[in-house]
């Protein structure tokens, strides 16, 4: 059985499956058990052929299991909210207005657990993807629902894109759903990360166009475009979560002024309104968004 096992899932797997990555011996043990389940997963995955299980599909076994998204890739579901997110028709609205072609390139700057990742990855299995999350934890989720995928075009890269390289920042825990990390405050918990500039990882990989782009940085959009001047001038299209008022204003600013042509959406519905009066309409009395508005921009 072992042989079978190793033969269909293959020896790095069960190296990983045996490989301590903590030090208390009962988060080891914990830790195991769930990989282990992980693990039975993916053999159940190799002997039935996950291209012909339909859509929606959910293998029931402890956590974590694997279900198949409405959009055709598979996903580790851990919790109550990466079960949400993955089967509940998760912004629906922003990614019928990705149209991916085989060979696209596309860019996914704060992944979080990795949708659109998946998403852009299955629809382009010619093209090439890169996801970047500054959460080291978050960003270990997304590496394994590739690799549950088995995607070989994806490359997913731990670090905060700012518009300046190597800087220290701090990354807040997220202290409602805990995954939504932020640089801009939050819970006591913190990390220490180190920034990029998209830019200097456009250079990095060597790209020569991005068709599609999406941002949702928990209020660090602008910081983002200030460093990707080069970068948006090999973008055609791009989606970016507002999160308040002001860097709505300014997003829009640099994005006109690179070219681009915008459109203001919600994860909902579309608007017909672009002017800055759109922002204000969302927001309570309190100046907060009652829900954050997303721009979409094309040249």
């Amino acid at each position: 059985m072992l042989r079978a096992a190793l033969e269909l899932i293959g020896k790095r797997s069960l190296k990983w499956l045996f490989t301590q990555h903590t030090v208390n011996s009962n988060e080891n043990f914990e830790f195991f058990i769930s990989k282990l389940t992980f693990f039975l997963n993916r053999l159940f995955l190799k002997i039935f052929n996950p291209k012909s299980l339909p859509n929606n599909f959910k293998c029931y076994v402890p956590h974590p299991y694997i279900i198949k998204n409405e959009y055709g890739f598979l996903a580790l579901v851990i919790d109550g909210f990466t079960m949400s997110v993955f089967t509940r028709g998760y912004e629906t609205n922003v990614l019928e207005k990705i149209k991916l072609k085989n060979d696209s390139v596309f860019v996914d700057i704060g992944s979080n657990l990795g949708y659109y990742t998946l998403f852009a990855a299955k629809k382009s299995p010619e093209g090439f993807i890169i996801s970047i999350e500054p959460d080291k934890d978050l960003n270990e989720k997304i590496v394994e629902n590739v690799k549950v995928n088995n995607f070989d075009n994806v490359k997913c890269i731990n670090a905060a894109i700012w518009d300046k390289n190597d800087e220290e920042i701090r990354l807040y825990e997220d202290i409602i759903s805990g995954h939504n990390p932020t640089c801009f405050g939050g819970g006591e918990k913190y990390s220490i990360i180190k920034t990029r500039t998209l830019d200097s990882i456009v250079l990095e990989y060597g790209l020569k166009k991005i068709d599609w782009m999406k941002i949702d940085v928990e209020a660090a959009e602008v910081n983002v475009l200030e460093g990707a001047k080069n970068s948006l001038d090999i973008t055609n299209n791009l989606i970016i979560e507002i999160h308040n008022r002001d860097n709505g204003k300014k997003c829009k600013e640099i994005l006109k002024n690179n070219g681009f042509n915008i459109q203001i959406l919600t994860k909902f519905k579309d608007s017909s309104k672009i002017d800055d009066q759109i922002f204000d309409e969302m927001q309570d009395e309190t100046g907060k968004f009652l829900y954050y508005p997303v721009i979409l921009a094309r040249k």
